[in-house]
């Protein structure tokens, strides 16, 4: 079962957000049934914990110092995804409502178009046809699957969910264009793609987008706010980014150096200036 819930029980208060100005919250942990009796407990104020100004309503949990300075690092970029007129959107494939249009082997570009699963994406990559996935990887291109098909442009594909056991809740690639030669894509319901409505998504934009949400830095943050195995678009569309610079940055040094997904995390701390040693306790937490 992918399920780990944050139980919420709250009571509304009428115009609260004027009322909780200046208010602290305490917040209580535990790590499990052993230490019920001796919790955490520290107090933060409610800024921390829900941010009145956004138009979604994101409550957070900063349990620890590490995620005050991780919300303070995030905090301080003005970006986003709307404001590079980018949008994230879900996988218009959902399997069960077109299995007659899905199959396991297929005639790409003439007759079929990929389409890819949440196991064709790991961190920074993307492998498809994979020989060990026994799921359909091909979808019809005919007057029947345009709906579902998505036109085969640059994206950033991130995994909806991931399992308790995996170290990251953030996984995402970097989607090429060049990489298949198709006019059309398949992405099945349990992806989430990033794309460029009015336009295009730069390969090195791609590639730096792609470098930030496989963070330990963002996957912390994400962390704070998400109680459950669940990768969801609103908490995405409301993480704040760095600027577009330092995006398309970020791009050209991982394809220009070629750097593995275990010196990610350094290259961040480089160009967004933050602490080495913060770096190396912010992935030692990840990692753990």
């Amino acid at each position: 079962m992918l399920q780990e819930n944050v139980i919420l029980h709250a009571e509304r208060i009428t115009n609260w957000a004027k009322r909780s100005i200046g208010y602290d919250v305490q917040l209580t942990t535990s790590s499990g049934l052993g230490d019920l009796d001796s919790p955490t407990r520290r107090v933060v104020p409610i800024e921390a914990v829900l941010d009145s100004n956004l138009n979604d309503k994101i409550l957070r949990i900063p349990t620890t110092a590490m995620h005050d300075e991780v919300s303070r690092i995030v905090h301080s970029w003005s970006g986003s995804l709307n404001k590079y007129g980018l949008q994230i959107s879900t996988g218009p494939v959902v399997p069960f409502r077109a299995l007659n249009l899905l199959s396991k082997n297929g005639k790409v570009p003439e007759t079929h178009a990929p389409l890819l699963w949440m196991q064709n994406v790991t961190a920074m990559n993307i492998e498809w046809p994979r020989q060990d996935v026994t799921k359909q990887q091909y979808v019809a291109i005919n007057d029947a699957s345009q709906p579902i098909l998505v036109p085969n442009k640059n994206y950033v594909l991130l995994r909806r969910f991931s399992a308790k056991e995996q170290e990251k809740r953030l996984t995402a690639a970097p989607y090429i264009c060049e990489a298949f030669k198709t006019p059309f894509l398949g992405l099945e319901n349990h992806l989430n793609y990033i794309h460029r409505p009015n336009g295009k998504l730069h390969r090195e934009e791609a590639y730096g987008l792609a470098t930030l949400l496989n963070s330990s830095l963002l996957d912390e943050y994400f962390r704070t706010s998400n109680g459950n195995t669940q990768v969801s678009a609103t908490e995405l569309r409301a993480m704040p980014l760095p600027s577009l610079e330092i995006i398309t940055h970020l791009g050209k040094r991982i394809l220009s150096e070629k750097i593995h997904l275990d010196g990610l995390d350094e290259l961040i701390s480089e160009v967004l200036n933050y602490d080495a040693d913060f770096n190396m306790r912010l992935s030692g937490v990840a990692n753990a």
